[in-house]
């Protein structure tokens, strides 16, 4: 595997991690979600389509990407609030 084909797999996961970080705000802890799950396996398939990563790379970042999704809906699943919590001074 070369460093070029790492690239785009690292940057998802990359992005992937950063696009769900918790952001404090006067107290407030909210969930910022930029980039999608769903957008994250198009792009991802994308670059498999052309040819800038392997299958087996594809399915291992598609792989880690569900994983994620999975250990984030058990954490709101846990944690939720209605708008009017959050919203609360």
């Amino acid at each position: 595997m070369t460093h070029r084909s790492l690239i785009t797999p690292l940057a998802c996961v990359a992005l992937l991690s950063v696009s769900g970080c918790m952001i404090g705000n006067s107290g407030k802890i909210v969930l910022s979600r930029h980039i999608s799950v769903g957008q994250e396996l198009i792009d991802l398939k994308e670059a498999l389509d052309r040819g800038a990563i392997t299958d087996e790379e594809y399915l291992e970042v598609k792989g880690k990407l569900l994983e994620l999704v999975d250990s984030i809906e058990v954490v709101d699943a846990v944690n939720t609030a209605t708008p009017d919590q959050i919203n609360e001074d």
